[in-house]
């Protein structure tokens, strides 16, 4: 039995001591092989045979590989990036590298490597608030977390600050992928309560065939992520030290609560009611179309996923610990299951996969079938009642579904139906003394001539407007999509304003002639069901239109408006 050039060196030195004790026996046993010696040498090492004690030190060496540069990564790479980020927001990170160990093996995989951290504002005496989490990092993964999941901060009141605690676990802005939990404990004959609450955890998985320590999208994620999670956890400390004895001050309590809020959303606070864009019950289980930073995930009883990644796989009783049934799960994978769908009959599955577009099988599909579903028309509809927040979310671009945003745009583009020439010539009807430059006032009338030329003068200018002014009706009703009305007039903002608004945005999007006319914008505001008010022997108009209109909001800070 020869020595393969690929061996490594445990298996070269096995089959050295089997040549050794061949020749040490064939004195006695002159027709004793290698391959009998090498069997010898397995079961002293209680393996069945050399294949099997080949494959262990195959395996031994696999393992030693991966932990030696894996921890190198942690030691270089991603232990210094959290510190560095950490102390950004005036946070400390204690950790010791020379504790790294082993961490809990997924099934089919390497087990990670695991570093303990202890997370605190700088400088802290008292310990009043600190989170401790483990860095657990492998070739194909990398995970910040407390809990499968989350992240798990701790803030310890006093005794008289328990209507604080109880305060906030009764709002609806303390919340993560794991409830809120309160301990009651002493310390030096002193009662305290320790609140924990949870954000969301760190983590990344490397797609296929690519190595965390190598894939060039792993340390932009990481450093995103770091950031989303310091800047949060920075803030509710801040907010935080300014409660400290002052437990009665109910606008420092409101800016905790706050703070607590954002750890999990990018939301504005008075947004805690919902994030659910579109909401189904099937076997009883009430599943959640809800807008994350990520984008848009589906979410069940016990926690959420990106939409995008994530498909329905089905486990046999006790596979990953779990029990039998459907379940989704990220990237399809059997050990990130995130939803169980209890009872869950295989017609009802395909109920799952219709609503939310989400595929059954090991892998999620690349091109999703998300954007046929009813959950993204619920989408669509979400995202025009809260433009501002869905436009800030779409910049992020969509880790996991890429272009989402781009696709509700796309969606409202396309329900737009472009105004005929009749429905100018209506609108115009609707205000009889309308012309091109606005509405007919003493200012058009020129004191020089008789009121009989004047009404020629007149009635050639609504002549003129009637046949000329289509092009510029039409471009402002497609502005006009993006306004929303209010419940009064809106007499901050003229007409002749809101048609220099029209201006700009035509500009913004290189429409070849941006132009419009003060009486087109009238005509076009009037025909998309705005009302309307004239302002006082003046050509302009006032309308019901929203100053918070995503179309006026897009264009903030343009100077020529």
């Amino acid at each position: 039995m020869s020595v393969s050039p690929s061996d490594s060196p445990l298996i070269v030195e096995a089959k050295k001591k089997a040549k050794h004790l061949q020749s040490i026996l064939q004195p006695q046993l002159p027709d004793i092989s290698l391959g009998e010696c090498l069997n010898f040498l397995s079961r002293l090492e209680r393996e069945r045979d050399w294949n099997t004690y080949r494959a262990k030190l195959k395996k031994n060496i696999l393992d030693d590989d991966h932990n030696a540069e894996v921890d190198g990564y942690i030691k270089r790479t991603a232990l210094p990036l959290i510190v560095s980020t950490a102390a950004r927001h005036n946070l400390q990170v204690i950790a010791d590298p020379s504790r790294i160990e082993n961490g809990k093996a997924m099934r089919g995989h390497l087990a990670p490597r695991r570093l303990p951290l202890r997370i605190e504002p700088r400088g802290q005496q008292t310990g009043d608030t600190y989170c401790e989490s483990f860095l657990d990092v492998s070739m194909t993964s990398l995970r910040i977390e407390c809990d499968p999941l989350s992240i798990s901060l701790n803030f310890v009141f006093p005794k008289e600050a328990f209507s604080v605690v109880a305060q906030l676990l009764s709002g609806d802005k303390v919340f993560g992928d794991a409830e809120p939990q309160v301990l009651r404990f002493e310390s030096q004959q002193t009662q305290y309560y320790m609140l924990t609450v949870n954000t969301s955890g760190i983590s990344d998985t490397a797609d296929h065939g690519l190595s965390i320590l190598t894939d060039p999208v792993t340390q932009r994620v990481l450093q995103k992520e770091l950031d989303r999670f310091f800047t949060g956890y920075g803030r509710a400390v801040k907010t935080f030290a300014a409660l400290q004895g002052r437990w009665g001050n109910k606008r420092l309590v409101t800016d905790f609560e706050n703070s607590l809020w954002k750890l999990n959303n990018d939301a504005p606070a008075y947004m805690a009611a919902s994030n659910k864009f579109y909401s189904t019950t099937i076997a009883g289980l009430q599943l959640n179309g809800i807008l994350t930073s990520e984008g848009p995930h589906i979410a069940g009883e016990e926690g959420s996923v990106a939409i995008g990644v994530c498909s329905i796989i089905q486990l046999d009783d006790g596979e990953e610990g779990k029990p039998a049934g459907y379940y989704i799960a990220k990237y399809g994978d059997k050990w990130q299951t995130k939803i169980r769908l209890t009872g869950f009959t295989e017609s009802e599955v395909v109920r799952v996969t219709g609503a939310f577009g989400i595929p059954q099988g090991r892998f999620p599909e690349q091109d999703t079938a998300f954007y046929q579903t009813p959950a993204f028309e619920g989408l669509c509809t979400w995202s025009g009642e809260h433009p501002q927040f869905t436009k800030r979310v779409g910049r992020n671009g969509g880790r996991y579904l890429p272009g989402w945003y781009d696709q509700v745009v796309k969606k409202k583009a396309a329900e737009w139906v472009q105004p005929t020439e009749q429905d100018f010539l209506n609108a115009i009807e609707k205000e009889p003394y309308l012309i091109d430059s606005g509405i007919r006032c003493s200012y058009h009338i020129d004191r020089k001539k008789t009121a009989a030329e004047n009404k020629a003068i007149y009635h050639d200018q609504r002549d003129s407007f009637a046949h000329s002014g289509y092009r510029e009706f039409s471009l402002c009703c497609e502005w006009l999509q993006g306004c929303k009305p209010r419940k009064t007039i809106n007499t901050s903002i003229s007409s002749y304003r809101l048609k220099h608004m029209v201006e700009a945005w035509a500009r913004k999007i290189d429409r070849d002639d941006s132009y419009v006319s003060n009486g087109a914008f009238i005509a076009a505001a009037i025909h998309m069901g705005f009302d309307w008010k004239p302002d006082f022997d003046s050509p302009n108009v006032r309308f019901n239109i929203s100053g918070k209109s995503p179309a006026i909001v897009a264009l903030e800070g343009n100077s020529i408006i």
